[in-house]
C-alpha cells in the first residue's frame, strides 16, 4: 500500500497534532529563523532514543530535537 503522505521522514513512527506548536532555534549557525515542529515522532535505531521533528522556514530541511 503507497505512503498516504509523501511528506512523512523515513523514520517516522506516528503523527500527531499534540506536537504542533513547539520551537527551538535553527541548528544551522547564523540563521536567524526558529524551527517548528511538523507533528512527526521519530524514532533512531542507532541510540535507541525518540525525537520530535522540527523545519526550519529557511532551510526546509527536517531535523530532531
Amino acid at each position: 500500500m503507497p505512503d498516504v503522505n509523501p511528506d512523512r521522514p523515513r523514520v517516522a513512527v506516528l503523527h500527531c497534532e499534540r506536537l504542533f506548536g513547539l520551537q527551538s532555534d535553527c541548528n544551522i549557525p547564523g540563521c536567524p529563523e526558529r524551527e517548528s515542529s511538523t507533528g512527526w515522532l521519530l524514532y533512531n535505531a542507532d541510540t535507541g532514543r525518540w525525537y520530535v521533528g522540527f523545519r526550519c522556514p529557511n532551510h526546509g530541511d527536517s531535523r530532531a530535537w
